[in-house]
């Protein structure tokens, strides 16, 4: 009985231990990889985030200044109409009441509707009313100012249409708000 060698065991062990360092070694590397891919993701993924802030913060830059813009366009259409208004010149002060048009808006784009409520708006301004707080007289006040100033954008016979209808608009839009005594509205 012929006992087997063992001489070729041992090589066998070194064998199979270089192979296991050579494929540890080549997972570490691939585990390096992945985990620098990884943080380059992370990396895009927060400068992708920063970019649509950014861009965000600058689309909201731009509707505050389109918003002041146009603010400072209805103010100037109001300084003219109540100067229009202080001379006692219905001609000008319904040519200056049109030209603020809606806010947002340029003048030519203006609907009929938008160009009642402007009017609405600056007549109730030139009486002295405070827009969110205009008292319950103050509507016929303010109705037979734009029939003084605008015959042909509210009519002398609209109390029931025209007017009423702006009115809601103006109240919807949130720019003038009644005050009831009893303060119910």
């Amino acid at each position: 009985m012929n006992k087997p060698s063992k001489a070729p065991e041992p090589v066998k062990k070194i064998a199979l231990i270089s192979n296991t360092d050579d494929e540890l070694e080549r997972l570490e590397l691939q585990v390096n990889r992945q985990l620098k891919i990884a943080e380059a993701q992370a990396q895009l993924r927060q400068m992708e985030a920063q970019a649509q802030l950014r861009q965000m913060e600058a689309q909201t830059q731009l509707r505050l200044m389109e918003r002041n813009r146009a603010e400072a366009q209805a103010f100037e259409g109001l300084c003219n109409a109540v100067i229009a208004f202080a001379k006692n010149d219905e001609n000008t002060l319904s040519s200056e009441v049109r030209k603020p048009a809606s806010l947002g808006k340029p003048a030519n784009e203006a609907s009929r509707r938008d160009l009642q409520v402007n009017l609405i708006i600056k007549a109730a301004q030139s009486l002295g009313f405070e827009l969110m707080a205009i008292p319950r007289n103050g509507k016929r006040r303010v109705y037979d100012v734009c029939v003084e100033a605008d015959k042909d954008l509210i009519h002398a016979n609209s109390w029931g249409s025209a007017f009423k209808g702006a009115w809601q608009k103006a109240l919807n839009r949130g720019c003038i708000k009644s005050v009831v005594k009893g303060g119910r509205k």
